[in-house]
């Protein structure tokens, strides 16, 4: 069994809780088969991390600005009310929360590389 740390961490928020005396408080119960799971999925992500490997990470947009400077928040906020033409929506990089928007910053930089390079006058360049 797979995990990604997304997954995990929702099967650790809805695994049973059980008190057991002299612990100071409650303890999580899952199968071994998912503990084992978990283990695997917390090893890859460590491995990424000490690789220098992106990690699937959900920001919000002024996370996001911030994590990643190449993107300021009038860019990113450009590319969320364009997501039904631009393909962001498709993509799968974008989920929210009520009000909140996250972005899954691999899927977000998969779609980023997908784009084709603006055409015709570009700011900044010579005519």
């Amino acid at each position: 069994m797979n995990l990604t740390l997304e997954q995990a961490a929702d099967l650790l928020a809805a695994a049973p809780r059980a008190f057991l005396p002299g612990t100071g408080g409650a303890v999580v119960v899952l199968s071994a088969e998912h503990a084992a799971a978990m283990c695997v999925a917390a090893q890859q992500a460590a491995a990424a991390i000490r690789a220098g490997l992106p990690v699937d990470q959900q920001l919000t947009v002024a996370q996001f600005s911030e994590r990643f400077p190449a993107w300021p928040i009038g860019a990113v906020r450009k590319a969320l009310f364009n997501r039904l033409t631009n393909g962001l929506a498709d993509s799968g990089a974008i989920s929210t929360r009520g009000k909140k928007i996250l972005i899954n910053t691999v899927l977000f930089m998969e779609w980023s590389k997908s784009q084709k390079p603006p055409r015709g006058n570009v700011a900044g360049r010579c005519r």
